[in-house]
């Protein structure tokens, strides 16, 4: 959530959950936005597991 609002300057809120970064901001690569949106998704599984995997895939 706070790399939503570091990049858009607002709180990502959608009724059915589903954030993409880039509806908000422009220029940013699909890769950020993709990560971005994973590490928001509401269901415990569907996010990432550790802060090592949100590293590693924000990273590549």
């Amino acid at each position: 959530m706070i790399g939503h609002e570091l990049l858009t300057g607002a709180a990502p809120t959608r009724d059915d959950g589903t954030v993409h970064t880039r509806d908000v901001v422009t220029g940013i690569p699909e890769g950020l936005s993709t990560v971005l949106l994973k590490s928001l998704r509401t269901a415990k599984m569907e996010r990432y597991a550790s802060v090592a995997a949100f590293k590693r895939d924000l990273l590549s």
